[in-house]
């Protein structure tokens, strides 16, 4: 058993979503059960949203508070619809910077539903962002993170080999489920604490972060006795604002990105940019995955926006165009940002145009 489980996880590696920087095939709650069985947990990767300058302290915790402003921050993921076993991710963040104090605070409750809901996990993350000036237009930010998680395992949705009649698929012929010899977990629910940092040097017009996040290395086994450890995540970001014209007032701005992530054996390097200009603006980019088995082009992201009077709505779409180009249905995301105002959004706004100024993502 242990032999036929290496070789479907194998395949189910094969056909991964670097966007998840995990795995998936339609057989995905029988895949899922058996590497509980094995290890006693799942893939221990994060989630990742296309539209990461929507919510970029989910990337690099010094970016908490990169707006200046105090802003709320709502996102929607769902990714592989087509698929029986999507991925449904979902995160609301309130983050802001206090100029008088050169810091910024920022919080954020993330759910990740895997497999309909046969796994579920819930994060709730604190950040701290202390701002150092280098120069009249420079700054470095130092960020700290903080979060407590718990997942979920619905045992009796998975299923498992044994329970396969040869005729009849997982019920007998009275439609009722045969039964399993496999032994569930003694406590369906874990929890942990976790932590990462990061930091961010930008001027006014480009960036250039590094973050790294699971510093403790959680246990994230199921059973007892078994252990199975968060795999370290690094990520790289680097980009720019350019504006376009000699219009001052409505300039067009142009922003180029590049962002790379790995954890564990997984990893995924992306390139792109956006346009804007008044209310709207959109973009495109290109995601390529690594995994043990090799490298593969993944998804080409194009999303479209709305901005007014400190209103924010972004929608974007992945095409797939890796191994399961055609037959996933992608990904859709959307995210609702809104402005808020308070004690120092003034000061906040004169401090972000001298050296403090971060580039609006």
């Amino acid at each position: 058993m242990h032999f036929l489980t290496h070789r479907l996880s194998q395949k189910f590696i094969k056909t991964f979503k670097s966007t998840r920087l995990a795995c998936s095939t339609w057989r995905l709650s029988l895949v899922l059960s058996l590497t509980v069985l094995v290890s006693g947990s799942v893939f221990g990767q994060d989630p990742a949203f296309s539209q990461f300058q929507s919510l970029p302290m989910s990337v690099n915790p010094a970016l908490a508070g990169n707006a200046g402003h105090g802003q709320m921050t709502l996102i929607f993921r769902d990714q592989w619809p087509e698929f029986p076993q999507s991925y449904v991710t979902y995160a609301i963040a309130w983050d802001q910077f206090f100029p008088r104090i050169n810091s910024a605070f920022g919080v954020m409750a993330l759910g990740d539903r895997q497999g309909n809901g046969v796994f579920n996990t819930h994060s709730l993350h604190g950040f701290y962002v202390y701002g150092v000036p280098l120069g009249q237009h420079s700054a470095i930010r130092l960020g700290m993170e903080f979060s407590w998680a718990q997942r979920g395992l619905r045992w009796e949705d998975l299923r498992f080999f044994d329970q396969i009649d040869p005729v009849f698929g997982f019920n007998n012929p009275a439609g009722v489920l045969n039964p399993t010899g496999e032994v569930p977990p003694g406590d369906p629910s874990i929890h942990w604490f976790d932590a990462g940092a990061g930091a961010m040097i930008f001027n006014r017009k480009t960036y250039a972060g590094f973050s790294i996040r699971h510093l403790p290395r959680p246990n994230t086994a199921f059973y007892d006795g078994r252990e199975d450890r968060m795999p370290i995540a690094w990520s790289a970001q680097a980009g720019a604002r350019l504006p376009i014209g000699d219009n001052r007032r409505d300039p067009t701005v142009f922003s180029p990105y590049l962002l790379g992530i790995r954890q564990g054996d997984f990893s995924q390097a992306r390139a792109g940019m956006r346009l804007g200009k008044g209310l709207v603006y959109g973009g495109t980019a290109f995601r390529y995955a690594f995994s043990p088995l090799g490298g593969t082009a993944d998804a080409l992201i194009i999303e479209a926006g709305l901005r007014k009077n400190g209103f924010e709505m972004t929608y974007s779409y992945d095409v797939s165009v890796g191994p399961v180009a055609g037959q996933s249905g992608g990904a859709h995301e959307i995210a609702l940002r809104l402005r808020l105002t308070g004690e120092g959004a003034r000061e906040a706004g004169r401090q972000r145009s001298e050296s403090l100024r971060c580039p609006v993502f």
